[in-house]
């Protein structure tokens, strides 16, 4: 993937994980790497480009030329820390959602049972152990919350495609 590049969707490249309660997840596996703060910049700078050449342009042409100003995006600390807590909250949803385990399997299809015939005493959601984890950006407004959270979110593909896991 080049850097920037936003990702509607992909098929599932698994990788291998470090930390224990990831590994054998392919909910996981298939997520981008763990970006250091270092990485999670590079990613996330949204350079305007220039051309020497652009200086000899008639000026109705270096006008449009200014409009990629726009597009510039330079993290600060906050945007880092933005990333690493989606990073981690997107990972910590997936630890007890683990399609290869059976007990997720058969909730998940006891569930989808119940939703079709529209009886939900037999499926008993309570037994569902949540590990999603939640946060929140506040700041006045046009201070770029917005803008911080979709260039985070475009880093990850919007849908994976999972067609084979561990053969």
């Amino acid at each position: 993937m080049r850097r920037n590049e936003i990702v509607t969707g992909s098929d599932a490249h698994y990788l291998t994980q470090v930390l224990d309660e990831y590994k054998g997840n392919p909910f996981i596996e298939a997520l981008p790497p763990i970006l250091s703060a270092a990485q999670a910049v590079d990613a996330l700078t949204v350079e305007p480009g220039y051309h020497e050449s652009e200086r000899e342009l008639d000026a109705n042409y270096r006008f449009h030329c200014i409009q990629r100003l726009f597009r510039y995006f330079q993290p600060l600390d906050t945007h880092i820390d933005i990333e690493q807590r989606i990073s981690r909250s997107i990972r910590q949803g997936y630890v007890n959602r683990n399609p290869v385990q059976p007990q997720y399997a058969m909730r998940l299809r006891q569930c989808g049972d119940a939703v079709q015939g529209r009886s939900f005493e037999a499926a008993d959601f309570r037994s569902v152990k949540s590990t999603a984890a939640g946060f929140t950006v506040i700041g006045m407004s046009g201070v770029g919350k917005t803008t911080a959270v979709e260039r985070v979110l475009s880093l990850y593909p919007q849908c994976i495609t999972h067609t084979k896991y561990d053969g």
